[in-house]
């Protein structure tokens, strides 16, 4: 599993003011602009398990409260993005991810969106054949 916190805005003021905000709670934490344009994204968490995504994400939350009801947050998405590789749950039956009470409801306070990128072992081209396009 792989964690970032990615920030999108269009102005990239606002932008800048929230990255810098950021490396005074948590120095060091913005590394740079994405490829993509107007946003960023800050790695949270490597390796491990759920739970210690959870905790990273619960603890970045809980750290950087005054940046995401600061003013520069406004017109801001702002996106928690696990990345689920397939060797995090290749060899296991089931797999699965429970978001509990104390998460949701900070998610919700600051307005945060948690999505889950799975990623898997088919070929582009053979999944396209099996769907038809």
């Amino acid at each position: 599993m792989y964690t970032v916190v990615r920030f999108s805005h269009s102005s990239h003021d606002q932008l800048a003011a929230l990255a810098a905000q950021l490396n005074d709670c948590i120095p060091g934490v913005f590394t740079g602009m994405d490829r993509v344009g107007g946003r960023f994204s800050c790695s949270i968490a490597e390796n491990g398990s759920w739970g210690q995504h959870r905790n990273a994400i619960v603890d970045f939350l809980k750290c950087c409260d005054n940046i995401l009801i600061g003013e520069h947050i406004v017109g801001a998405e702002v996106r928690f993005d696990v990345a689920v590789w397939q060797e995090d749950y290749e060899k296991r039956w089931i797999t699965s991810v429970s978001v509990d009470r104390e998460l949701v409801e900070l998610l919700a306070k600051y307005g945060v969106v948690l999505t889950f990128s799975i990623y898997g072992s088919g070929n582009s081209s053979e999944q396209k054949a099996e769907h038809g396009s």
